[in-house]
């Protein structure tokens, strides 16, 4: 690994802590100051495979495709 790799992968590496670190003060914040939390947008591009079998498995639970996946993500423990 030349010297410029090497600078690279430390900056890399100090932006990646950062970006951590921000994320875990935010979710801190979120958790004792829960009135600040908000729902918001996240798009994601699935598989449609995968999309089908949420819709599926939804219907299946007679709930809405965002409830299932929501409840899938706090059984995870997000």
């Amino acid at each position: 690994m030349t010297a410029k790799q090497r600078s690279e992968t430390n900056v890399e590496s100090a932006a990646d802590q950062r970006r951590i670190g921000n994320l875990q003060a935010m979710l801190a914040h979120l958790s004792n100051y829960p009135a600040d939390d908000a729902e918001c947008v996240l798009e994601l591009k699935l598989p449609l495979s995968m999309l089908a079998a949420i819709m599926l498995r939804s219907a299946e639970a007679r709930t809405t495709p965002q409830s299932l996946v929501l409840d899938v993500l706090s059984e995870a423990g997000y």
